[in-house]
């Protein structure tokens, strides 16, 4: 599930978009907190509220910059009782897909690509390294997770076209499927990085009383990290000295240009170290 506190991003170059809400739901008589920016951020909305012994606090984050996106959600339930507390409109809902508390953040980031060095159609794979956590307390059915989304198109980021998601609860390594391209002409693409925390209601039937801890953690960073560019879909034929542009003026390591050097460069790098301190320590000597 996705809240917004405000419209639906827009997929053009340049946009920035940074949501983040805290919502105990109709449990408590406060609340929800949100906060968005159209510029990324950084966003931090955060809210407490009593009531008949339960309390609930909530703190959310967002930040998006090219090629960087943060999110974060932590809720705490404590205290809480059906027979005291109860006023969830929709908990006997035999669906049972009530959320009686959540928090998350929402980061986006629009950009055109323009790739040089070949002619015709080509396939793009974007790799984003994430880092990050979640956590829930056992016995308590709750969901803690984040997700990357990628669109491409020229209208809202939900309308354009789809072209990938992956959820997680921990670090990952995201690699899109391939983007097909034409060479010279702009590829527009919207990243997105949610984090999300939510409390089922279906939890509270019985008439105990209920305490509840979780987090997503994802504002450690979600990067993209670098392009790799292939002649087929089916990524058989590597393309290299395929040169990148973009219209936020960001650069991005594509693989096999000269932005990210080859394991032997690597190599060769480090065997140059060893000898210049091999030689520093002789003449130290």
């Amino acid at each position: 599930a996705t809240v917004f506190i405000t419209g639906t991003p827009t997929l053009h170059a340049g946009a920035l978009n940074a949501q983040a809400f805290v919502n105990p739901g109709s449990l408590a008589p406060a609340g929800p907190w949100g906060d968005f920016s159209l510029t990324g951020g950084p966003v931090s909305p955060s809210g407490s509220t009593s009531f008949g012994g339960a309390t609930f606090t909530g703190n959310a984050f967002a930040s998006a910059d090219y090629g960087v996106l943060k999110a974060s959600g932590e809720v705490s339930l404590t205290g809480y009782q059906r027979s005291t507390n109860f006023s969830h409109p929709c908990s006997d809902n035999p669906a049972n897909t009530c959320t009686s508390s959540a928090a998350g953040g929402f980061a986006a980031f629009g950009d055109t690509y323009s790739c040089t060095g070949g002619t015709g159609t080509g396939y793009v794979v974007l790799t984003i390294c994430v880092t990050g956590s979640t956590s829930t307390t056992p016995g308590v059915t709750s969901r803690a997770d984040g997700n990357i989304q990628v669109y491409q198109g020229s209208e809202s980021a939900f309308g354009g076209t789809f072209v990938d998601f992956e959820s997680f609860t921990g670090p990952t390594t995201y690699k899109s499927t391939p983007i097909a391209f034409t060479y010279g002409t702009p590829l527009l693409l919207n990243i997105i990085l949610q984090a999300n925390v939510f409390v089922l209601d279906k939890d509270f039937a019985n008439d105990y009383v209920y305490n509840f801890d979780g987090s997503a953690d994802f504002s450690h960073t979600a990067q993209l990290s670098f392009f790799e560019v292939f002649a087929d879909p089916q990524m058989t034929q590597a393309v290299s000295n395929v040169q990148l542009a973009t219209t936020s003026g960001t650069q991005y390591a594509v693989a096999g240009s000269s932005a990210v050097p080859e394991p032997e460069t690597y190599a060769l790098a480090l065997a140059g170290l060893a000898a210049v301190a091999f030689k520093h320590r002789k003449a130290t000597r």
